[in-house]
């Protein structure tokens, strides 16, 4: 980034404006009717219900595949776009310690730059006609323009370029929500739609303040600043200037916005305004053409980022209800018009006509949906491994948008450790179940049906238990482990301490499932990793052994 800043300080000109090919700007003519179907399939995925969070169904997704299609990065990247969103702004944002620099933010940095690095020299090699391709071949004063330049000029695209439409979405649901009557204004007069996005800028600007470097002297409000020093522009106080914007407190959707400077000013005027502009046009119109009604749920806090960072929401949780079959249509109308586009999204597009192929239904519930995604992200991992698998491969084979996955986890970490906790609830889940199954009264049958359907349970699931183990690092292994523990150890504990009548000299019973459960926990994995042909002969000896092992410690004789 800050060979980017440097080069804009010395020849804005040359490196912002004099590079046509370099300008997403001009890319983004024609682009309504695609990223109308994008916002369509994102709300689709949400369809059925009348709870979901504003940022993780629509407002992040949409942004962040756009601007990746535009710049020719793969979508399937998205949770990584996001994790460097968030930490190169939450170092922005706070005064970290040098271990933290290191820790968290450097790698972030390092990772990120090797990515884009990569990519660009890829596409110098290889152009392909997008954005990326023409910031890797472009030329400043006839000399090619290096890789930390155009590493720079990416990253700020990619980053930049999806922020501010996450927060233009996120604020318009808050203005709406704290301004009664305004939204059922603007659902009947969708004229009002670009004053009202100018006026959500000007009163929630997603920027608080930038800080510059002066290039030579000069003078503000009576005050000297000599060149070389440092300043910050307060964008957001900007816009509540009342000798500019009478009653700045107030959202006005018919107030004049003319001059606000949200996108800044001159030849550093955002490249990505017309962007943003656009995908919040369409996703506030598809709003309206779905939903009658849409309020914050107040039942579900909303969460906001530091606003040093951004005045953006990261969590909105909303309530909506959808509007009657006899009224407008346009978002839907639009999708059934619109002809395959040129922009790259092939198989964005086959994946749609695929959820809307005869005889097959076109939405579920969200529940259903997350646990197509876990089934099709198990049967993945097993088969390629977890960092080989790609969150593409995992959504075509639950047969949903990536817009669903981003809906139901933040990243592809985060899809795991969803995997991980399901594995371990139905393993405990199944031998509870095997338990209640027994006589009542029975309890020494009880105690053999659950260490034998432990083991069995574990045997049949060798595959996915390696997977899901082997790639766990070191650090996180002894909690994975003491969290999968604990749950079958309170299952075992509580089987345990249900004994009628013990014997004289029984152990505690806390005492006895430890034991118990710690051999048994040793010899199941043992046989995960046991190479015998007869799996199933050795896994009856490991419950033989184990049930003999338990029969012997709780003292339990001649079935008494």
């Amino acid at each position: 980034m800050g060979n980017l800043v440097t080069k804009l300080a010395a020849a804005p000109q040359a490196a912002h404006a004099g590079q046509p090919g370099v300008h997403p700007a001009r890319a983004v003519t024609g682009m309504r009717p695609h990223i109308e179907k994008i916002t369509g399939r994102l709300l689709d995925s949400v369809a059925g219900t009348d709870r979901f969070d504003l940022v993780d169904a629509l407002a992040y997704p949409l942004p962040i595949t756009v601007i990746a299609e535009l710049l020719g990065l793969p979508i399937e990247d998205g949770p990584r776009f996001r994790l460097w969103g968030e930490v190169l702004g939450i170092a922005a944002a706070t005064t970290l310690s040098p271990g933290e620099t290191a820790d968290v933010v450097a790698p972030a940095v390092r990772e990120m730059n090797e990515y884009l690095v990569a990519h660009v020299r890829r596409r110098r090699r290889q152009p392909t006609g997008d954005v990326l391709s023409r910031v890797a071949t472009a030329q400043v004063d006839g000399a090619p323009i290096a890789d930390g330049e155009a590493v720079g000029i990416i990253a700020l695209t990619l980053l930049a370029g999806h922020a501010t439409t996450v927060a233009l979405i996120g604020n318009a649901a808050l203005c709406f929500e704290q301004s009664p009557g305004t939204a059922a204004a603007v659902r009947a007069d969708r004229s009002l739609v670009p004053a009202v996005i100018e006026e959500i800028l000007r009163i929630r600007s997603p920027l608080c303040g930038l800080t510059r470097v002066t290039t030579k002297d000069t003078e503000i409000g009576g005050h000297a600043i000599p060149a070389g020093a440092l300043v910050t522009t307060w964008i957001g106080a900007a816009g509540r200037d009342p000798a500019r914007f009478p009653d700045p407190g107030v959202f006005d959707i018919h107030r004049s916005t003319a001059g606000h400077i949200v996108f800044g000013h001159g030849v550093h005027f955002c490249i990505g305004a017309h962007l943003a502009r656009l995908e919040a046009d369409v996703a506030l119109n598809a709003l309206f053409d779905r939903y009658q009604d849409i309020r914050v749920d107040a039942d579900g806090p909303v969460e906001v980022d530091n606003p040093v960072q951004i005045v953006s929401p990261k969590r909105l949780p909303l309530r909506v209800s959808v509007r009657s079959a006899g009224g407008p249509g346009l978002t839907r109308r639009r999708l059934t018009q619109c002809r395959p586009c040129s922009c790259g999204a092939r198989r964005l597009h086959g994946m749609s006509q695929r959820r809307t192929s005869p005889g097959r239904p076109r939405t579920k519930p969200a529940e259903e949906r997350r646990a197509d995604l876990l089934d099709a992200a198990e049967r993945v991992f097993v088969e390629k491994g977890i960092d080989a698998a790609r969150l593409d491969e995992i959504t075509d084979r639950a047969d949903v948008a990536i817009g669903t996955l981003y809906l139901h986890f933040r990243s592809k970490n985060d899809l795991l450790a969803a995997v991980r906790a399901r594995f371990n609830d139905r393993l405990v889940e199944r031998q509870n179940a095997v338990v209640r199954a027994m006589p009542a009264d029975d309890w020494i049958g009880r105690v053999d049906a659950w260490l034998s359907d432990a083991v069995r349970a574990y045997v049949e699931h060798a595959e996915l238990h390696d997977v899901l183990y082997d790639h766990t690092p070191i650090n996180a292994k002894t909690t994975m482990q003491v969290s999968s523990e604990n749950a079958h150890m309170e299952a075992f504990r509580q089987l345990i301490t249900e004994r009628p009548d013990a014997p004289a000299g029984a152990p505690d019973p806390a005492m006895a499932a430890n034991l118990i459960y710690s051999a048994w926990y040793g010899a199941t994995h043992a046989l995960l990793h046991h190479e015998a042909v007869d799996i199933d002969r050795l896994a009856n000896e490991l419950i033989a052994d184990i049930t003999d092992l338990a029969h012997r410690y709780l003292r339990i004789e001649d079935g008494s």
